[in-house]
């Protein structure tokens, strides 16, 4: 158990240096501001175990700077400040286990790479994102075994083939996204391109019951939402 209670802490913190934190297992806890790349080039190896920052996660902080993070597996929680791709060079790649979106959501200039693992959460998500090879999206939480249903906005989405869409209804209605069923949303003058198959992944919470009289009409629901002022869904895909 490694707990960060005060003062930034940075790897990679100044120009030509090379910082790296190696995960494996265990818990982390951050009270404060981490930096992955402050001034330098700052990695994060994450393959086991939890992670959690309540005061921020940046990554690539000062022009010039190159931050990665690179999960294969565990959990990484945001539950205060956001998570800073701050520079264009500054990655996020998730190939396995999960990222728990919350806080202030996910800023910057870099890209949020979905390639396996499982994208969760609420939140605004302002980095472009990019989910394929399986990559999951699942807003909202899930805590032993019951999903509680959960936003997640984008600016900049795309959902390549073999994307997963875990969506579940929790009540019997179609109106409270976010509350009563998951959503996909595109931020005022953001964007979501659907390209090629997507697999969506139905769950049902325990207020649902099909032999309620709810099911005897044609219901629908907006799975991804892209009504805001501006925004755009644009491309196709084939649902499996």
């Amino acid at each position: 158990t490694l707990n960060i209670e005060s003062g930034n802490v940075a790897f990679g913190a100044s120009a030509g240096a090379s910082g790296y934190l190696n995960q494996t297992g265990g818990t982390l806890t951050a009270a404060t501001a981490v930096l992955i790349g402050n001034s330098g080039t700052g990695t994060y190896n994450m393959s086991g175990g939890t992670a959690t920052f309540q005061n921020g996660l940046t990554v690539g902080n000062n022009s010039g700077s190159v931050g990665t993070i690179n999960q294969t597996a565990g959990v990484i929680s945001l539950t205060g400040g956001s998570l800073d791709l701050k520079q264009s060079a500054s990655d996020y790649n998730l190939s396995g286990g999960q990222l728990v979106v919350g806080g202030s959501g996910v800023t910057g200039a870099g890209q949020l790479n979905i390639n396996g693992g499982n994208l969760s959460g609420n939140g605004l998500i302002t980095a472009a994102t990019v989910v394929s090879g399986n990559g999951t999206i699942t807003p909202g939480s899930t805590t032993s075994g019951i999903h509680t249903p959960g936003l997640l906005t984008f600016t900049n989405l795309s959902l390549n083939s073999s994307s997963i869409y875990a969506w579940s209804l929790a009540n019997e209605s179609m109106s409270g996204a976010g509350a009563n069923f998951d959503e996909i949303q595109a931020s005022a003058g953001g964007s979501i391109l659907l390209d090629g198959s997507l697999t969506f992944n139905l769950s049902f919470g325990s207020g649902i019951n099909f032999a309620d009289a709810f099911w005897t009409t044609m219901e629908t629901w907006d799975v991804i939402d892209a009504s805001a002022s501006g925004a755009s869904l644009t491309g196709s895909a084939t649902y499996v």
